[in-house]
């Protein structure tokens, strides 16, 4: 983007003290074009007014100043009075032209005949010689493209179709400036628009970005801060360029803590998340899927939930993390009071009060078939067989996980299916089933054990058959 030292050099390099003559040997010149800021500039201009024998035969009727470009008058003189004649001009901006331009008229006439009250009188000799000028100062909203001066002796300006010959008399072009856009902010991982502009030279433009890209507007994803130049080219080939910096935000580290589990039946039906941010951009506000705004928020869920922690950092930058609060049931018995508990692939369902002595001696909460999430159930199985090697007898223990049938199923490891007698056993869900099978005639070797239950659990372990 543009700077405001930048700008005065570039305005200073624009034109160079000028005049030009008007038809009635009338002339303009700027005297000079200054930045003040705010998006504003300010134009030193001086008008003269001169007769002469081929001149005008009354002298300058009206006069005024065009803006080209995205620029408007902000401030001007409200009336100029001629130093020869005392004619009093009044300026008129938006009546008759709009806001980009700026008409001086003749408003009064203190002496006597009708041209002799004008800015000069036809005696004013030639050109410069027997001109009359006055300085002012005006002062617009942006900065335009072009500045055209123009005066007449009758009819209006020099803009068509009024004027002298429908001409202005006076074009001063300011030079090709290329502008980036302002700085862009973005956060780690976004994206910005860039969009580049030119004003002054001759239209149309060509855009080239340092990324390679040819279009007017362009996206970029830096990982860090970066700079992106873009050069602008007008159609008479006057080059310019200029420089945008886009400035990358660090994502704060974000953690919605650790999954949690609540044991629906036994122990808190509540737990705490555990919310955190950490990195460079605090304060940071925290916003939960359940509608909380503490990192630390209590929840009590009925089921499984999964709760997504949203975190949005100093600069606006937005993280989110999730944590997984399972629930497990791990209520039994008819008036569902008791608790299942579960050791090497057993489950008992237990009075509350003996809750205590069995995870004292190793057991955990809830049905083997349940899968808690808890080391010492997951590495358990859920059959127990004994003996195990066998040669004549073999038990094989189990715990029905729903009301039902279970069925016993007996492979090789090369797959090949072995009858059971009595394959067929039924339960209540939470009871301890033991089914004696018999491998007297099964010849030695490693065996599967397969229980497949109604509800489509499928538990298994190997038995080993010895003679």
């Amino acid at each position: 983007m543009r700077t405001f030292k930048h700008m005065m050099v570039a305005l200073a390099m624009l034109f160079s003290a000028s005049y030009a003559h008007a038809c009635d040997n009338s002339y303009f010149e700027l005297v000079s074009a200054t930045d003040i800021g705010g998006g504003q500039y300010e134009f030193v201009v001086t008008f003269c007014a001169g007769g002469g024998p081929t001149g005008a035969e009354q002298g300058t009727y009206t006069w005024g100043v065009q803006l080209v470009g995205p620029a408007t008058f902000a401030s001007y003189p409200a009336t100029l009075t001629s130093p020869q004649t005392g004619a009093v001009y009044i300026a008129d901006y938006t009546f008759m032209y709009g806001p980009e331009y700026l008409i001086y008229d003749v408003l009064s006439y203190p002496g006597t005949g009708w041209g002799a009250d004008w800015w000069t009188t036809t005696y004013g000799g030639w050109g410069p010689d027997g001109a009359y000028c006055t300085t002012f100062t005006i002062v617009t909203n942006g900065m335009p493209t072009q500045m055209i001066l123009m005066g007449a002796e009758g009819a209006g300006v020099g803009v068509a179709p009024y004027g002298c010959n429908g001409n202005p008399e006076m074009e001063i072009n300011f030079g090709l400036v290329a502008d980036a856009g302002s700085t862009a902010t973005i956060c780690a991982g976004s994206s910005a628009t860039l969009s580049a502009s030119a004003t002054g030279g001759t239209a149309p433009y060509t855009y080239s970005w340092s990324t390679g890209a040819t279009t007017q507007n362009i996206t970029v994803s830096p990982a860090s801060n970066a700079n992106y130049t873009v050069t602008v080219t007008d159609a008479m080939g006057n080059v310019d360029a200029d420089v945008v910096n886009v400035i990358v935000h660090t994502l704060p580290t974000v953690s919605a803590g650790p999954d949690k589990l609540i044991t629906k039946g036994y122990g808190a039906t509540c737990v705490t998340l555990n919310g955190s941010a950490t990195g460079v951009s605090a304060p940071y506000s925290y916003s939960w899927s359940n509608g909380s705004t503490s990192a630390t928020p209590s929840v009590c869920p009925g089921t499984t939930t999964t709760y997504t922690l949203t975190v949005t950092d100093y600069n606006g930058c937005v993280v989110t993390d999730n944590t997984v609060v399972t629930v497990k049931d791990v209520r039994c018995g008819p008036s569902l009071n008791k608790v299942y508990v579960c050791r090497y692939g057993v489950t008992k369902c237990i009075t509350q009060g003996q809750v205590v002595a069995h995870l004292n001696a190793g057991w955990v909460l809830g049905a083997c078939w349940m899968r808690l999430d808890d080391e010492t159930a997951m590495s358990e199985n859920p059959i127990d067989i004994f003996p195990n090697p066998a040669s004549q007898m073999a038990d094989i223990v189990f715990v029905m996980p729903v009301d039902g049938i279970a069925t016993i199923e007996l492979y090789s490891l090369n797959g090949q299916r072995y009858d059971i007698p009595n394959a067929t056993v039924q339960g209540m869900a939470g009871q301890e089933m033991v089914h004696e099978l018999n491998v007297q005639d099964i010849p030695s070797g490693i065996y599967q054990v397969m229980v497949f239950t109604e509800d489509g659990q499928i538990m298994t372990d190997k038995l080993a058959v010895v003679r």
